[in-house]
């Protein structure tokens, strides 16, 4: 651009994910091919959440509701923006100008790049240029909240959900119940689910397999709390069709891997992320199929499963399941695994500000990511007993179309 070849924000070793509380450093690199007057140049950390009232391209959309988080600046080279004298020249060449940068050490909001708005961290770099526009370029990171799954012994539990749905006639209806449980209910991505299920089929109606989705689930606030959007989106689906027939079927330890997901959010005041697994039977009804929905609460967390002492012996409730059981000397992982880039993909994140911008136009956030995970084998069914339940049920629903 000009007299500029050169101006990008560099990362120390590449790193460029971040806990809070972490220190970034990196160089500001620089080549200019000709004489260069300048004012300053200066170095902006920002972190702020914002939302929108419509998705899509957001380079010229006005935030609705918005959150700061990090708000700083810092002059490499020449003058700061209040202060007098001449303006410093720069000779044609390569220069590095190095920086550092403190993260705040409060728990902070994960980068989130959303439909409807998003949680962004990034540098921005500029040369102040007398009587001219300035140059630009900026370089968006990720920064993760510390969430730990290991530190609630209830999301380290076995959870269980029962639902049932009543069919044929409404004086004697034939009832078919479906029982889900997963292994925990807190997970880090790579890590898998490991899903049963126990499907009691007394009626004629033959289940036509089962289907287990994932789904993130996005709550954006607008203007101070008084207007809100839900969006659910499916980001992960297995089939089983093996379990499909008449009579009584059971699905046992089944792995449903967690892809590359940002953990589950509560800190941001505009931004809320939550997950939940869906267990759908899809039941044969005369000419159509009806679906029994199961729901589990699901905790996605930053820091990966640790294996914890077990949980007090209580009788089971339910049809024998069998709970993966996690003894204490198995081998933890690290407190911190490898990155992965979101399952979602990159996003624009040039805004209409940047005028004579030189930085990269799109930006995927990394989240910490479980490698070569050991799934848990099936344990004994003495050692599945003495596993905490947590148990939902609902009422048979009669079909409608039978009351008459």
């Amino acid at each position: 651009m000009g007299k500029v070849d050169v101006f990008q924000v560099a990362f120390r070793d590449a790193k460029t994910t971040f806990f809070p509380g972490e220190v970034i450093n990196g160089t500001l690199n620089l080549k200019v091919n000709s004489e260069l007057k300048l004012r300053g140049i200066r170095l902006e950390f920002h972190g702020a959440a914002n939302v929108f009232l419509s998705s899509g391209d957001q380079r010229r959309k006005r935030s609705t509701n918005s959150e700061v988080y990090i708000d700083l600046v810092a002059t490499l080279f020449g003058k700061a923006p209040d202060e007098t004298g001449e303006n410093p020249v720069l000779q044609p060449g390569e220069y590095n100008f190095p920086f550092q940068f403190h993260t705040p050490a409060q728990n902070l909001p994960t980068s989130v790049e959303g439909n409807f708005g998003h949680v962004r961290y990034w540098l921005k770099a500029s040369i102040d240029r007398p009587w001219r526009f300035d140059i630009t370029t900026k370089s968006v990171f990720t920064v993760i909240e510390y969430v730990d799954i290991n530190a609630d012994e209830e999301l380290l539990r076995p959870y269980q959900v029962d639902e049932q749905e009543g069919f044929g006639c409404s004086c004697i209806p034939k009832v078919i119940q479906v029982t889900v449980q997963t292994d925990r209910i807190g997970y880090c991505p790579g890590e898998s689910i490991a899903v049963s299920a126990f499907i009691r089929n007394p009626t004629n109606n033959r289940i036509n397999g089962v289907e287990i989705i994932l789904f993130q689930n996005s709550l954006y606030t607008i203007k101070s709390g008084k207007h809100s959007r839900r969006v659910a989106d499916k980001v992960s689906s297995l089939k089983r069709d093996e379990t499909s027939g008449n009579g009584d079927l059971h699905m046992e330890m089944v792995p449903f891997p967690i892809p590359s997901l940002p953990p589950t959010m509560n800190s941001c005041r505009c931004i809320k992320i939550s997950y939940e697994l869906k267990f759908i039977v899809h039941v044969a009804s005369g000419f159509s199929t009806k679906k029994i929905v199961s729901t589990i609460p699901i905790t996605i967390g930053s820091v990966p499963y640790r294996s914890p002492a077990l949980p007090p012996s209580l009788e089971p409730s339910a049809p024998p399941l069998s709970p993966p059981v996690y003894s204490e000397d198995a081998q933890p992982y690290p407190v911190l695994p490898s990155y992965a880039e979101c399952v979602n993909g990159g996003t624009a994140v040039q805004e209409e500000c940047d005028t004579g911008d030189m930085s990269p136009s799109t930006f995927t956030p990394m989240y910490p990511f479980v490698n070569d995970y050991q799934f848990p084998s099936a344990p004994s069914q003495h050692a599945a007993a003495a596993q905490a339940l947590p148990v939902s049920s609902s009422k048979p629903r009669i079909p409608s179309d039978t009351l008459n």
